[in-house]
């Protein structure tokens, strides 16, 4: 941040392993409005990923990874039987999230409503549940998230 806009006071918080940053500047806020970043409860209106983006693919995949990284999960159903869910609270973007990894040839689920016992809350997910794609999906996106890498190399084994 400090260097795509430098002289703008922009602070960052570590949060366990999240990042916070934090910024009052107008000039940094007018440039993310005219990138297609909104403000706003991002629950209760329409988030779609930036056509900007879906028109690269290898600006897709790096915003794919982003967000894998951070609300997506690898886990292990029925024994060596390998997922991956993607979950959010936003409609829209899920629907747009699945579209894109359709996109790219992979398979997904359709998008379910789920209730999160833990949060109370309603959020939209769908899967990936094809072997063959899994380990496609993981190679072509290369998450960065330690803690999904490390999941993905226990349930493949050496």
């Amino acid at each position: 941040m400090h260097r795509l806009f430098p002289g703008e006071y922009v602070t960052v918080y570590e949060i366990k392993s999240e990042f916070l940053i934090r910024s009052y500047s107008r000039k940094i806020a007018n440039t993310l409005f005219s990138l297609g970043v909104n403000s706003g409860n991002k629950t209760k209106r329409i988030i779609l990923i930036p056509t900007w983006i879906k028109e690269d693919r290898s600006c897709l995949i790096a915003f794919l990874r982003g967000l894998f990284d951070t609300d997506g999960c690898v886990y292990r159903k029925y024994g060596n039987y390998i997922q991956i869910q993607m979950k959010l609270a936003n409609k829209d973007l899920v629907d747009d999230i699945r579209d894109s990894v359709l996109r790219l040839g992979f398979t997904p689920t359709k998008v379910i409503l789920d209730f999160e016992k833990v949060y109370k809350s309603y959020e939209w997910k769908f899967y990936l549940s094809r072997q063959a794609e899994i380990h496609k999906f993981i190679k072509l996106i290369k998450l960065r998230n330690s803690k999904h890498i490390t999941r993905y190399a226990n349930f493949v084994g050496p």
